[in-house]
């Protein structure tokens, strides 16, 4: 028998976990983090799979939160991708949400496969799925903020190729409530806006999906992840210096830039330690060499026919509409439907 803590409560497998309106078996556990655990039970009363979410005691309420906001995304279709809620409740202190039972993340994907780079072709239906997803975020003013390969689920990957749902609502919040000095988003997926603490919206989860795509295409992060500073030296360098209106508005603008006879230039290493406490990591990444985007096709697979050429050069063109640091020119879900590489209609091959 498995056992695992969550705080103070024990969950074994074969154990049920009860609320008000169902009961459920715990029959494998999925996954684990800062939030708690996730679990694979079956409902008792209709004998299906379902996926348990048992939060640590004290992310009560920003669980309660979730449930709200996947409540409110429930009335949305299959079509729209994002996980399906079924219901909440608490147990032993510690609130449960459950959903439906989906296979792996993108990140335990590409793990598996040695996070061997994926085609363009399967990109770009994993892609095309979540800027679906996305596109009923922004209909209801609301922002992800944690987009990231972990928070991508492969729905079932062998009857279902590379279709895909967007999970974990946490901190998730409305375009009205963010305001400049909350740290959201993981860094390495963090939107510049957000490490300077200047006005941000949804354009946040366009960027990070920009990063996720570069994570399949590379398979490695685009950006460094240990490290804000290298984050941001990465992009300054591939993409060019955030606008001076940017950086004047930044609250946190200080930590990363100086005004030199006014014109901003990226500190350094010792002066944003100085400033922030924080000592700037080592970083392994390809990308800490990359000088533009278009570095990314040297540790890619090289196209050969002259439409593969066309489509490595959508790709990277895309990507340059997702990754633009100033989010008001950032590309939109919707606009990024109608883009040449996402309108291509490719579907990956069903696997074996």
């Amino acid at each position: 028998m498995t056992s695992n803590m969550v705080k103070e409560i024990t969950i074994n497998i074969d154990d049920i976990i009860s609320g008000d309106f169902g009961a459920y078996q715990i029959k494998e556990l999925k996954g684990e983090g800062s939030f708690g655990k996730v679990a694979r039970c079956v409902d008792i009363s209709t004998n299906q799979n379902v996926a348990v979410k048992i939060a640590r005691a004290h992310l009560t309420q920003a669980t309660k939160h979730e449930a709200h906001v996947l409540r409110m995304l429930s009335q949305l279709s299959d079509d729209k991708n994002i996980v399906k809620f079924i219901s909440s409740f608490e147990y032993k202190g510690h609130y449960c949400l459950v959903m439906e039972n989906l296979d792996q993340s993108l990140y335990n994907f590409m793990e598996k496969r040695s996070f061997q780079p994926l085609n363009l072709p399967e990109i770009r239906y994993i892609t095309g799925q979540l800027l679906v997803a996305f596109k009923e975020l922004s209909k209801l003013q609301l922002v992800h903020v944690d987009l990231k390969p972990d928070n991508v689920m492969l729905v079932n990957h062998k009857l279902y190729p590379f279709k895909v749902k967007l999970i974990d609502f946490g901190i998730s919040t409305c375009v009205a409530a963010m305001a400049p000095g909350s740290v959201l988003q993981a860094v390495g997926y963090r939107a510049p806006e957000i490490s300077l603490f200047a006005n941000s919206n949804g354009a946040v989860d366009m960027w990070a999906l920009g990063c996720v795509m570069a994570f399949l295409y590379l398979g490695q992060n685009l950006f460094p992840c240990n490290c804000e500073y290298q984050m941001m030296t990465v992009i300054t360098r591939m993409l060019g210096m955030p606008e001076v209106h940017q950086l004047r508005q930044g609250l946190r603008t200080r930590c990363f830039f100086k005004n030199v006879n006014g014109h901003y230039q990226l500190n350094l290493p010792k002066e944003y330690t100085m400033l922030t406490g924080k000592i700037v990591q080592p970083c392994r990444n390809w990308s800490t060499a990359f000088t533009s985007l278009e570095n990314m096709a040297i540790y890619h697979r090289q196209p050969v026919t002259e439409a593969e050429k066309e489509e490595s050069r959508q790709f990277i063109n895309f990507m340059k509409e997702m990754l633009q640091v100033n989010p008001a020119k950032r590309i939109t879900p919707e606009k990024a439907l109608q883009h040449p590489f996402i309108t291509q209609k490719k579907v990956p091959k069903r696997q074996s």
